[in-house]
């Protein structure tokens, strides 16, 4: 698939013992048919030696705390992508 990455909202976290992560609310746009659909994604800084201190896109689910999903929630209102 084919798609451009039209607006983001990003949430820094940080809350040790876990690294910080940035939470991502993406606006996509496809290619194919110029449909828009929203991503729910993640980096995190790694820890393993390939990529220890870099920050790398989150390849699982993420969990995210319920004050950290209303904020994006009510970013997404504002810049009108949900009513």
């Amino acid at each position: 698939m084919i798609y451009e990455v039209l607006d983001e909202i990003v949430r820094v976290v940080d809350k040790p013992p876990m690294p910080p992560k940035a939470i991502y609310l993406q606006l996509l746009k496809f290619a194919d048919d110029g449909r828009t659909e929203m991503r729910l994604c993640y980096y995190i800084i790694g820890q393993k030696p390939r990529g220890k201190g870099k920050w790398l896109f989150g390849q699982y689910a993420t969990m995210i705390r319920r004050e950290d999903f209303e904020q994006l929630i009510i970013k997404a209102k504002e810049k009108g992508w949900i009513s």
